[in-house]
């Protein structure tokens, strides 16, 4: 049934299913051995220019949880006795976490005996893209992942973005899955932009310029990519220009306002100085402005990414000690300048003597 230059190693199904069947390119892999077990068949040989021991293992896993977990142990054993690049495919009929089935009812304990082998055999599951489950009743009713790709720490090092690919269920109730491991180039990553921007009047020529200057593409898409890499760079440039500018001079405006503040001590002012303090106060409070509103941007994003951890913590202390500052779980959203060890440290500190009468200036968080 194999063409020349292909060749297969098979085995005979022992649950009522059909078996087990490898099948290769002899110029890209040669054989150097075969294994066969209860539920799994297992290659291992030479992957041309790519590793020089490799081993592949075809799984049809049981429907009983106890003959699952002989299975798990037995692929373990035989990858811990392989360390090299691994690849374990098929149809493993578990799930590892309830969102991975629709309509039947999920095992636990058959997740977590799932899991530990996963993770204890060092193994990795590329993500999957294309479908969401992997096997469909007849009715539409149930949905499972069931089919799946799981590789070796060896294979993540030469391919870190590889994915799994479930194509269109055809013939069978089990979609057919591939393994990709080609790298897109989706375009330079994601630039920062900060509102403050918006409002200076900079920005729209440097926009304009962006979308202007460049010529058109093979596509819409590539077209749209080219203007933003512009973007990004005029951007950057023009940023690191504002800060140096800005800094300059604020810096001017400060020392004007210690020439008048000083000649004030000395004499009254007249019309025309009162005007010019003002106005360089009013200056230098813009530029500050947009310096905090720069600042309190990085914060939310820091929040994001730090707030539930923190949340948890201040909570958790809160709940043995409610006689203790009871304003202080109302305070900590305002307390966003912080870093996450630092704002635990503060709070650690205050709570040492909690009678203590503890006053914090709202300038002295930030």
């Amino acid at each position: 049934m194999c063409s020349t230059g292909w060749r297969s190693s098979d085995r005979s199904g022992e649950w009522g299913d059909g078996g087990l069947i490898a099948v290769w390119d002899t110029d890209k892999f040669t054989l150097q051995s075969k294994i066969e077990g209860d539920g799994y068949l297992a290659i291992t040989g030479q992957w041309q220019l790519v590793a020089p021991k490799c081993l592949f293992i075809v799984v049809y896993a049981p429907q009983c949880i106890h003959k699952k977990e002989k299975l798990w142990s037995d692929l373990r054993s035989l990858l811990t006795a392989h360390d090299s690049l691994s690849i374990v495919l098929g149809d493993f009929n578990e799930v590892r976490s309830p969102s991975e089935r629709l309509g039947s009812s999920f095992c636990q304990k058959g997740a977590d005996l799932f899991n530990e082998f996963i993770s204890s055999s060092g193994l990795v599951e590329p993500p999957l893209c294309g479908m969401r489950y992997t096997r469909m009743n007849s009715l539409g009713s149930k949905l499972s992942k069931l089919d799946r790709f799981l590789v070796s720490s060896h294979f993540v090092d030469l391919w870190p973005n590889s994915h799994a690919l479930a194509l269109a269920r055809e013939f069978s109730d089990h979609s057919p899955i591939i393994l990709c491991n080609s790298t897109a180039d989706f375009g330079p990553i994601p630039f920062k932009f900060y509102n403050s921007w918006i409002g200076h009047t900079d920005l729209k020529p440097i926009v304009q310029a962006s979308w202007t200057t460049t010529g058109p593409h093979s596509s819409m898409l590539v077209t749209f990519k080219v203007k933003l890499q512009s973007l990004k760079v005029r951007l950057k440039h023009w940023r690191r220009g504002l800060v140096q500018t800005e800094n300059a001079r604020a810096t001017v405006l400060r020392d004007q306002l210690v020439t008048i503040d000083t000649k004030a001590e000395s004499g009254p002012l007249n019309t025309i100085e009162i005007d010019n303090r003002a106005s360089t106060v009013k200056e230098l409070h813009d530029l500050e402005q947009r310096k905090i509103k720069d600042t309190r941007q990085k914060a939310k994003a820091r929040w994001a990414l730090e707030g539930d951890e923190n949340s948890s913590f201040f909570h958790e202390k809160e709940a043995g000690s409610k006689s203790y500052h009871p304003w202080l779980l109302q305070k900590i959203n305002s307390v966003i300048r912080l870093s996450s060890a630092s704002l635990r440290q503060w709070y650690t500190e205050i709570h040492v003597d909690h009678d203590e009468d503890v006053r914090i200036d709202k300038n002295t968080r930030s």
